[in-house]
């Protein structure tokens, strides 16, 4: 996560590191909860693209696995 933008890695962190709600992290952070909910979005959808440009082996077995089961 630490190549996200500050304002996604910081929601991001809150969410799925720290178990925050999102009424939390917008409160604690002085954000709207619409830009906390847009920022996770964008960041997993981030998150996402940059593990498969760096992974793409690990991504490859996922997917296998995935196809298995």
């Amino acid at each position: 996560m630490n190549f996200l933008p500050d304002n996604l890695r910081v929601v991001m962190k809150e969410r799925y590191i720290n178990q925050k709600k999102l009424e939390q992290i917008a409160r604690d952070n002085r954000i709207s909860l619409s830009s906390v909910k847009n920022w996770i979005r964008k960041g997993m959808s981030e998150l996402k693209c940059e593990i498969e440009y760096r992974h793409p082996d690990l991504v490859k077995i996922y997917e296998e696995l995935e196809a298995e089961a």
